[in-house]
C-alpha cells in the first residue's frame, strides 16, 4: 500500500491528480465459497469490483469501483445483506484464527453517509458513495486516530488485510460476495483468512 503526498477529496470521483496515481488497481476476483457462476456473463458482468489503497501520516485511503446493475442498501437490520464494502484489518498480522484486540471488521452500506439517520454502516472515517453508469464508486479516508488501536500509519508496517464487496438485488437478498484474498465467508470471525499488506514509501518520501 503506497504512500501519497497528495490528500484526495473524498467525493467518490476517481482523479489521479488527487494522489491515486501512486496506487495500483487491484481486482477482487474471488467469489465467496469459491462458487462458480451459472454463467460467466451473468455473474461477472453484474458484479465486478476493483480497489485502490494508499496512506499518509494522517489517513488511510481506500477507493472502490463497483460494476453492478442493481443497487440496494436497504437491509438496515441485517446490513451484511446489503450492497456494501467491508474492510478487515489485523494490525499485527498474527494470522490467528480468532480476532484479538488489533483485529477489526468494518462495513459501509451503499448509499449511506457518515452520521446519517438510521445508519447501518459501522465503519469510521469520512466517506462518499457516487452512482455511476455501471454501478457505484466508494471513497474513504480513516484517520490515524481511528486506526491507533489497530496499527500505526508508518513505513514498512505489515498488516493482515482483506476487502470484500457484497451484492444485493432488490427482492432477492444477497446475490454474491467478492473478496480480494479469501473465498471463505468466515473472515468476520477468523483473522487467519486475511491476506497481508505492507505500507511502503513513507520513509523515503518524508526523510
Amino acid at each position: 500500500i503506497p504512500y501519497t503526498e497528495v490528500e484526495p477529496i473524498i467525493d467518490g470521483v476517481f482523479e489521479e491528480a488527487e494522489g491515486w496515481e501512486v496506487a495500483d488497481e487491484i481486482s477482487m476476483l474471488k467469489l465467496e465459497g469459491d462458487k462458480s457462476p451459472d454463467t460467466v456473463w451473468a455473474t461477472w458482468q453484474d458484479h465486478m469490483t476493483s480497489f485502490w489503497a494508499m496512506w499518509d501520516e494522517n489517513y488511510f485511503y481506500l477507493f472502490v469501483k463497483v460494476i453492478d446493475e442493481e443497487l440496494d442498501g436497504s437491509a438496515k437490520s441485517e446490513p451484511w445483506l446489503s450492497d456494501a464494502i467491508e474492510l478487515f484489518i489485523d494490525g499485527g498480522n498474527e494470522k490467528a484464527s480468532s480476532y484479538d484486540e488489533n483485529d477489526v471488521q468494518w462495513r459501509w452500506v451503499y448509499g449511506e453517509e457518515p452520521g446519517g439517520e438510521d445508519n447501518a454502516s459501522n465503519g469510521p472515517g469520512e466517506w462518499a458513495f457516487l452512482d455511476t453508469d455501471l454501478g457505484y464508486n466508494f471513497e474513504l479516508r480513516i484517520s490515524a486516530d481511528s486506526l491507533a488501536n489497530y496499527f500505526p500509519l508508518e513505513n514498512d508496517h505489515e498488516i493482515g488485510f482483506e476487502i470484500s464487496n457484497a451484492d444485493r438485488d432488490e427482492g432477492q437478498g444477497q446475490q454474491s460476495v467478492l473478496h480480494w484474498w479469501t473465498t471463505n465467508g468466515n473472515t468476520w470471525q477468523d483473522a487467519s483468512l486475511f491476506g497481508t499488506a505492507l505500507l511502503i514509501g513513507g520513509e523515503d518520501i518524508t526523510s
